[in-house]
């Protein structure tokens, strides 16, 4: 594959489809068992457990951060899909934690994909706790050789 064609591309961890499933999964499981064993069953319940189930894993499904050689593309569910081109950053942070009162709504730990001030872009701020460390950590390389390139 020449560097034209390299890309890199994260989708949310094995263990965060975990975490969500054990949360919504053993009320459910729970629920399914008092069933069986009394022949009654609470369907406000279940159906809660499982709008709860799907829609976290919607919610995670819609994680997608790709690097190709020349942009950065993030896509999230509530926040729709931004890019922004390789040549055009001008700053790279990981975040976590509140510094002023608009990081109240951002995510907690984030990347920060700050443009150059002269492209009148936006920047790109990215969830990354869906993510695995090691996925986040090798985009973060992918990236750093992508803006050495550019």
């Amino acid at each position: 594959m020449s560097v034209a064609e390299s890309k890199t591309h994260l989708r949310a961890a094995t263990s965060s489809y975990i975490i969500f499933i054990a949360i919504w999964g053993v009320p459910l499981a729970i629920w399914t068992v008092a069933f069986f064993v009394n022949g009654r069953v609470d369907w406000r319940g279940i159906t809660i457990c499982l709008a709860g189930l799907f829609g976290c894993i919607l919610w995670l499904a819609s994680f997608e951060l790709t690097l190709t050689h020349d942009t950065v593309v993030y896509r999230s569910l509530f926040g729709g899909k931004a890019s922004l081109p390789v040549e055009e950053i001008s700053k790279v942070n990981i975040m976590i934690g509140c510094f002023s009162f608009a990081d109240r709504f951002n995510p907690t730990s984030r990347l920060v994909i700050e443009p150059n001030q002269s492209s009148g872009r936006k920047p790109i701020v990215i969830n990354i706790k869906p993510f695995s460390q090691k996925a986040v950590k090798d985009f973060l390389s992918s990236l750093d050789g992508a803006r050495n390139r550019a």
